[in-house]
């Protein structure tokens, strides 16, 4: 065997991907964007990941229908034994046609795939077809552990003094600085030479992490736009963090509307053919139903955006993450500059000068200051703003790490979904299981739906009566019953424990009976914390007996047995 022979061959490991369909009136084609790392190996065993992004044009994806034989039931099921379906292949873009076809419904062109899933007889098409590509990379190309991503993040800052709009764009990437700034913004005879000699003197950061920093002046941020794009493609990241999404990628959209640019063309990776070029961005949830029935809105760090764009990149809202990783205990801030003081023990850019004097760093003042007579510190300060984010990533590796490592199958726009990556899970444990999972439409509800028990006033405080000696002790004496005073306490709360609440209690259509609306006797808020308490086990079975099945509590039951064993019963 030849020394050739012993090094391994080349594999691919799947990032992110982005599916698009060719805009082209007669074309009925459609493709997935993938960024994948290409793993080759040298000769002593070593990995290289070199960045690609490929497209999969015309991705062939399963779906499932009923054979004829057991199309008997009137609601969707569940799951499926794969015995009683035919298997079929076809695109994303044909799916809901190919489905109309095999149901024998009407198919209508710009039909909305969930209209065709209305069918109780389709299986396996809740699955995203970005997930349906990573999970063959997966099946093709196995690997240990998720990529660790490479990260880069970007900036804006906008015109306070005036209506320039956004005069400094700046991205950082490990060993890598770029910057676009607005000409007209810029002193006279200003070079952009000295900006970057400036830059690297004033900030340690640029020594210290050996990076190199490109800066041009720009006649329009129209240009500046889509210079930054192409340096990005160029340097293909595979991700991009701005902290606070939504404020920036707003600014960039609103100058590219203004300008009549079609953002697809700007973010795409040139390689990506016209027709297949896609941008578009999601805002997520603004507001939050309570357990009340009211909404409360969503703070900037609870909301969770997606960018849907052909390139080699994919967005993400790093302050979003950071807190969508720590629910347990809101921090008093989100903002950037806390966050690094927190967890870096540094924050923002840091300037003094007599004309700053009162003004803390960050204000309106401050900036609008810092902007009229400090212009190139300003750039620094923006700079720093993409480095800082960098390096709490570095210390916390909630992008680089965290983030794939939790997302599993899913997509990233998933990352805020819990019932959404739980599907996808549960899609491939089906499979595996010779089994395929229903798909969901625009019309799961049932008419006798609106007659169960509501989701709103769930939360309520229960007692334990049965448990002894839970207290803490409050009197300094042996026999001091307990006082039932806790230090921790613990709630069920059925609506945010959706869905992992039905997998701990096994709860199916396939296993459930009936669902009770109503009990004879029972006033409505003693029905809905009868059911709180089953969930709880034995932890208030004296409770759930006593108002349901009407038994004495222990009070009563002292006073019975006192009675029948002729004891004095206390006052």
């Amino acid at each position: 065997m030849s020394e050739t022979d012993l090094i391994k061959k080349d594999t691919f490991e799947y990032i992110h991907s982005c599916y698009s369909e060719n805009k082209h009136p007669d074309s009925k084609d459609d493709a997935v964007f993938v960024k994948r790392n290409r793993i080759t190996f040298t000769k002593d065993g070593q990995e290289l990941a070199i960045p690609e992004y490929v497209p999969m044009e015309n991705v062939q994806r399963d779906y499932w229908i009923t054979k004829k034989a057991f199309r008997k039931h009137e609601f969707k099921l569940e799951w499926e034994h794969v015995s009683k379906l035919d298997h079929y292949t076809c695109t994303q873009r044909d799916l809901a046609r190919q489905i109309c076809y095999k149901t024998g419904a009407q198919y209508r062109k710009g039909m909305r795939l969930v209209e065709a899933f209305r069918s109780p007889y389709v299986y396996g098409c809740d699955i995203d077809i970005n997930t349906v590509v990573k999970l063959q990379y997966k099946k093709h190309h196995p690997r240990e552990a998720p990529a660790s991503l490479t990260y880069a993040v970007q900036d804006t800052e906008f015109d306070m003094n005036g209506d320039l709009g956004m005069i400094i764009f700046s991205m950082s990437f490990k060993e890598k600085a770029y910057q676009v700034v607005l000409s007209e913004w810029v002193n006279d005879g200003d070079t952009e030479q000295e900006y970057i000699d400036f830059i690297n003197e004033e900030l340690p950061e640029i020594k210290s992490r050996n990076i190199k920093l490109e800066l041009d002046f720009v006649d329009n941020m129209v240009d500046g736009i889509r210079k930054m794009y192409q340096k990005a493609n160029e340097w293909m990241p595979d991700m991009i963090g701005f902290w606070n999404i939504d404020y920036d990628m707003t600014v960039i959209l609103d100058i590219l509307k203004e300008a009549g640019v079609d953002p697809a063309d700007v973010f795409s990776h040139p390689s990506v053919p016209i027709n297949y070029r896609r941008f578009e961005y999601k805002r997520g949830p603004v507001t939050k139903r309570k357990d009340d029935g009211t909404s409360r809105p969503l703070a900037a760090s609870e909301q969770w955006h997606t960018v849907f764009t052909t390139a080699p990149f994919y967005f993400i809202d790093p302050m979003s993450l950071h807190r969508g990783l720590r629910k347990t205990k809101a921090a008093p801030s989100y903002g950037l500059d806390y966050t690094t003081e927190k967890f870096l023990g540094k924050g923002k850019y840091h300037f003094e000068h007599e004309r700053l004097k009162g003004m803390p760093t960050g204000t309106g003042r401050w900036h609008m200051t810092m902007q009229k007579y400090f212009k190139k510190e300003y750039c620094a300060y923006g700079l720093i703003d993409c480095i800082r984010v960098e390096e709490l990533d570095e210390d916390q590796e909630d992008v680089a790490i965290k983030l794939p490592l939790l997302i599993g199958d899913s997509h990233f726009k998933d990352f805020s979904s819990n019932p959404r990556q739980l599907c996808d899970d549960f899609h491939s444990f089906c499979l595996e299981h010779d089994n395929v999972v229903s798909t969901t439409s625009d019309r799961m509800k049932h008419e006798l739906d609106s007659k169960v028990v509501g989701k709103e006033l769930w939360i309520n405080i229960l007692e334990a009566t049965h448990l002894e000696d839970i207290g803490i002790q409050v009197v300094d004496d042996d026999l001091f019953r307990s006082s039932r005073m806790t230090i921790h306490n613990f709630d069920e709360d059925l609506i945010s424990a959706y869905p992992k609440i039905g997998i701990l209690l096994g709860l199916s259509r396939m296993n459930t009976v009936f669902e009770i609306c109503k009990i004879e006797g029972i006033e409505s808020f003693k029905h809905r914390y009868i059911c709180v308490n089953l969930t709880g086990g034995d932890a208030n079975a004296m409770l759930t007996c006593k108002e349901l099945y009407k038994l004495d509590g222990l009070d009563e039951l002292h006073k019975k047995f006192a009675i029948s064993h002729n004891l004095e019963v206390a006052a």
